[in-house]
């Protein structure tokens, strides 16, 4: 229990939003049961949860298919593609029948322009298009399931099993997707530090998100613009309700 607490409370810490849980319904029921705020959520009485909600700079791959064989299959083009690009994901065995992977990112401030939502979406299908992922296997209720981004920025979100939760078994880490889908045996280790990819301006360029403003050079700090990356920023000024801010030297210009 102290183990998922203080995972999930790593989670928190880099979530912008409150993370919500849930415990299952019942010892025969593996449907989530009510939700509670992690930091409400009374850890020493309850014990583990078994859902949390995907976080707002998270792109969760939900993979479910019938047949382990194109769970395997499928999800290592993923996983390869992953590695290719170099990056960081975590690796999940759900505790049913398939595999999530977890990507936790950092868009550098471009969020404050496009939102949360934009960039799950266009990075979800971006490293899905990269791993040649047929477009019959995304969508709604299709084995790559397009829910797990679809939340609005300001929602509660969408409910996945977390690490240590149980369905068929616990949900746990993995390192690769194993060739069948046996209980896996073993204590739940669980991450120590949230892995996170920091997102290249040119992925953000590539996917039609980088600022669109001139390249000069910051007033204050001489950083080129925008390589280094720029935000629009909040203003006092009634008549610029917003303006450009540098995110090496935080000043506006």
């Amino acid at each position: 229990m102290y183990f998922q607490a203080r995972w999930l409370f790593r989670l928190q810490n880099f979530s912008p939003n409150p993370i919500w849980v849930a415990k299952n319904r019942g010892p025969g029921n593996p449907t989530p049961g009510s939700w509670t705020k992690l930091l409400h959520y009374p850890f020493f009485k309850e014990g583990l949860i078994s859902y949390r909600t995907v976080l707002v700079n998270e792109v969760c791959i939900e993979q479910d298919f019938k047949k382990w064989s194109n769970q395997r299959f499928w999800g290592n083009r993923v996983l390869n593609t992953l590695r290719e690009k170099g990056i960081p994901y975590l690796l999940c065995h759900s505790g049913g029948k398939g595999c999530h992977i977890h990507i936790f990112f950092d868009a550098g401030g471009v969020e404050q322009v496009t939102g949360y939502k934009q960039l799950r979406e266009k990075l979800f299908h971006y490293i899905l298009n990269w791993s040649d992922i047929p477009e019959k296997y995304i969508g709604l209720e299709k084995p790559y399931d397009i829910t797990s981004y679809a939340f609005s920025d300001t929602a509660q979100g969408h409910l996945i099993r977390e690490i240590g939760g149980r369905k068929r078994q616990r949900k746990r880490v993995i390192k690769e997707i194993p060739e069948e889908n046996n209980i896996l045996e073993g204590e739940v280790i669980y991450p120590k530090r949230v892995p996170v990819w920091k997102i290249p301006i040119e992925v953000l360029r590539a996917l039609g998100l980088e600022p669109k403003f001139p390249l000069s050079n910051c007033n204050f700090c001489e950083v080129k613009i925008p390589s280094e990356g720029i935000v629009l920023g909040d203003c006092e000024s009634a008549i610029a309700p917003q303006s450009i801010v540098c995110l090496v030297c935080k000043k506006r210009l």
